[in-house]
């Protein structure tokens, strides 16, 4: 059948995590025999793939795009969830596959929820009577965290985390009342 050359063009420069600022801006433009996509940063290319997608119609048993020009902006630099895994456990896997479902809408903050009075959630290898006393068990190591950003940053998703001082923190007086 017909193929497609898809050609991405990203005019900005490289970078490590998606920021505030970011310019998630993005054009597309499908012809007979080429999809080309141009954008300003990494995450508009990823926006434009995501749209791509949603593009993408089965007919009668191969896969067909329509032809058309978008140019897409959000409207909102801020567009997030937020995830209390203090006063409900929520496993690394479960937060993992909300990011996946986050990027497919082009949402991009993760605001996560980590210290609270129900728990401390987050492994401290300088305190660690925090996670140990203080989580009944439930906690993310230091690299799942690690890999969580990495996995949001990968899908143009900032990760904001939450530790609530002074207040929300009786998980912490468990192991250090002083």
């Amino acid at each position: 059948g017909d193929q497609l050359t898809l050609l991405l063009k990203c005019s900005g420069t490289e970078m490590d995590y998606p920021s505030l600022d970011d310019d998630e801006s993005y054009s597309i433009k499908v012809t007979a025999k080429k999809i080309v996509v141009n954008a300003a940063t990494e995450t508009g290319i990823i926006y434009a793939l995501e749209s791509i997608l949603q593009l993408v119609r089965e007919e009668e048993g191969s896969y067909k795009i329509p032809q058309l020009v978008l140019k897409d902006r959000p409207r909102y630099p801020w567009r997030g969830v937020m995830v209390d895994a203090c006063r409900h456990w929520i496993p690394k896997e479960v937060i993992l596959r909300n990011l996946e479902a986050m990027g497919t809408l082009k949402m991009n903050v993760f605001h996560w929820h980590l210290t609270e009075y129900q728990g401390f959630r987050v492994e401290s290898k300088l305190f660690p009577g925090l996670h140990e006393l203080g989580s009944g068990g439930d906690y993310y190591t230091q690299d799942e965290i690690g890999e969580v950003i990495e996995f949001a940053a990968d899908r143009g998703i900032r990760v904001v985390p939450e530790f609530d001082l002074p207040g929300h923190s009786t998980s912490w007086f468990i192991a250090y009342p002083e």
